[in-house]
């Protein structure tokens, strides 16, 4: 597979902003399956034959194109990361471009220049440093992720990741003066996705996400499964122990709900939906007596929401059977 990207060099007449950085930005033109162009994304040049971007340019993507003055060249593959920053170094299948420079510093109040594909820079003000760069630009910046920003002496500073629906706000990676990379190896763009996703599934979120995933499938034994596997790595994890009642309240093993929504009570002691849960699950066991401690606690509470759990929970006690 054969991946391209393309440049577009402009004038800028910023004042105290020169034209002698035009020629390190790095567009993008990305495409699907089917081979229509879906987007564009963007990146610097920090050597002559590599693109620095964030890491998400290939989501979704399944070929993209590079284009230099009407020459094309491709994409060797993702050779380098920083994870921590959530940027990308890509190998171009070219040489000699020019190299960008880093800002050894970055400050509150700065006056910033976002570089665009096309037409002049846009002028802005950094307002916020945190994790991420939050910059408020003085004009509407194009939903392009990657664009680099640039300080008034032509130094990069940041990578644009994100933009603010409705406002004139830009949040970017910061990128300074001796950041460093892990060596990937040469993957391509398949192979970065696939990289991704299997470190995403291994990743504190991702398992969370395919239990969330399981249980919409009514696949509650696999869920229960993993939620044992992550209380095991997170004892106090109160989410987990709601959800963990939840499997097997629905697979009737109500003695192992118990255990369950009891650890969660105990970890969130005024949670209704979990002391309803709790009654429902001794009524399971057939503690009738333990249910009714959990009807008289939601009774005592007072609130409307309260009243509507007693109440549901009290038909099924007086009924003495499991929902």
């Amino acid at each position: 597979m054969s991946f391209l990207t393309g440049f577009v060099f402009f004038f800028f007449s910023q004042p105290g902003f020169c034209a002698c950085v035009d020629d390190l930005i790095a567009i993008i033109q990305i495409y699907n399956q089917e081979g229509k162009a879906v987007g564009k994304e963007a990146g610097v040049f920090i050597s002559k034959d590599e693109v620095l971007t964030h890491y998400y340019v290939f989501s979704g993507v399944d070929r993209a194109m590079l284009e230099v003055k009407g020459r094309e060249f491709g994409i060797k593959g993702v050779c380098a990361r920083n994870k921590e920053k959530k940027l990308l170094k890509l190998k171009i299948d070219g040489k000699g471009f020019k190299r960008a420079k880093f800002a050894k510093k970055i400050k509150e109040g700065q006056e910033v220049f976002i570089m665009l594909p096309e037409g002049e820079p846009v002028r802005g003000k950094i307002i916020a440093i945190k994790d991420r760069i939050r910059i408020e630009v003085n004009a509407q910046v194009p939903k392009i992720r990657g664009l680099p920003v640039f300080n008034k002496d032509e130094e990069v500073l940041g990578i644009v990741e994100f933009f603010i629906k409705d406002k004139n706000d830009v949040y970017a990676i910061p990128v300074l003066e001796g950041i460093s990379f892990k060596n990937t190896g040469l993957l391509s763009i398949n192979g970065w996705k696939q990289m991704r996703t299997k470190e995403w599934m291994e990743s504190d979120i991702g398992k969370r996400q395919i239990i969330i995933y399981l249980m919409g499938m009514e696949k509650y034994e696999e869920a229960a499964v993993r939620l044992e596997k992550l209380i095991k790595a997170h004892p106090d994890d109160k989410e987990a122990y709601f959800r963990l009642g939840v499997c097997y309240g629905k697979r009737g093993e109500y003695q192992k709900a118990k255990d369950a929504y009891e650890k969660y009570t105990s970890l969130v002691p005024d949670d209704l939906k979990g002391h309803y849960n709790l009654g429902i699950a001794y009524l399971g066991t057939g503690d009738i007596q333990a249910a009714k401690r959990e009807y008289e606690f939601l009774k005592r509470i007072g609130s409307k929401e309260a009243a509507a759990f007693s109440e549901r929970l009290l038909e099924y006690i007086e009924k003495e059977e499991k929902p």
